[in-house]
């Protein structure tokens, strides 16, 4: 549910027609265009813009264009079971929020929740054996342990050496993990959408 909705009238008051804006909200992670708003001083780059999808409010500031919540890195994939898209849209949050050794650090417990997830005994508990027991139990491909082991390695050197992974990294990491949850979980839940019609 829309934060801003809870108990509230859905409008904002004070809103104003301004010349039209488009921009990739952060809160729905839609392309949209608004042209109802706030604007702030004698800088129009200052103001605040209303979703139009989700009514949610996006500020811009004059220093940069992206606004305020920015959009999350990396994107939504369809077909995850829930304790693994909490974790990656957790992965994609830190990340977005510049929070760049979190993000790096949760993406590599997101390997061990996908090889519990597709049967791994619990014993498995190290990042390594997990990555292992994906790729030799056929549910992510060879050619993918490259993208897995990277996501692992880089979670591992913020864990336990002095490092502070930066955006590229947590970029990076980010989109490794769009492939490899694409590949282990959505072009399933496609299948099945697609055999269900």
């Amino acid at each position: 549910m829309n934060p801003f909705l809870r108990g509230a009238p859905n409008h904002w008051g004070g809103v104003q027609r301004l010349e039209i804006r488009n921009f990739l909200c952060g809160w729905c992670e839609k392309n949209v265009a608004s042209d109802f708003g706030l604007s702030f001083g004698s800088d129009p780059r200052s103001e605040i813009r209303i979703c139009p999808n989700c009514l949610c409010p996006v500020f811009f500031s004059p220093v940069g264009d992206a606004g305020r919540p920015r959009p999350k890195l990396g994107a939504r994939v369809a077909g995850l079971p829930t304790e693994v898209e909490a974790l990656f849209e957790e992965v994609r949050l830190a990340a977005s929020a510049g929070a760049n050794t979190a993000a790096v650090t949760v993406a590599r417990t997101l390997l061990l929740r996908m090889a519990w997830e597709r049967g791994a005994p619990k014993s498995i508990s190290a990042f390594k054996p997990a990555v292992e027991w994906l790729v030799e139990n056929g549910h992510v491909a060879k050619s993918a342990k490259e993208f897995l082991d990277h996501v692992k390695d880089v979670g591992n050197k913020s864990v336990h050496e002095e490092f502070v992974a930066n955006a590229h990294d947590s970029e990076l990491v980010v989109l490794l993990l769009v492939n490899v949850l694409r590949a282990l979980y959505e072009n399933a839940h496609l299948i099945k959408l697609a055999a269900s019609r």
